[in-house]
């Protein structure tokens, strides 16, 4: 998903250095998946409980939740993904090119 993002916005703003096309990419990535990410882990921390009420489902997970609860911690994450994708894509990006480059000439 981060990969398809990072294309999606260097193809859009074609004069973006690729390190914050890479940030912005991490950002729309993390907020995309977060509440995915939440749900993963009750269902997942509830497995350790003792109690019999677990929930079996995303679903059953997702109805008990309200929706601000989907993105709790979301800043947090976002803090976190944008400089490590700025960081991935600025050097992704030229290695790519100089890969590329070097296949089509041979």
């Amino acid at each position: 998903m981060n990969f398809g993002t990072f294309s999606l916005i260097s193809r859009l703003v074609p004069n973006l250095p690729s390190a914050f096309a890479g940030a912005i990419a991490g950002l729309c990535t993390a907020a995309v998946t977060h509440p995915l990410d939440v749900i993963l882990t009750r269902i997942q921390t509830s497995r350790l409980s003792t109690t019999r009420q677990r929930p079996s489902s995303l679903l059953q997970v997702a109805l008990s939740l309200d929706f601000p609860s989907l993105f709790r911690g979301l800043f947090v994450r976002l803090l976190s993904y944008a400089p490590a994708s700025l960081i991935f894509f600025s050097v992704f990006d030229p290695v790519r090119s100089v890969f590329y480059t070097a296949l089509c000439l041979h």
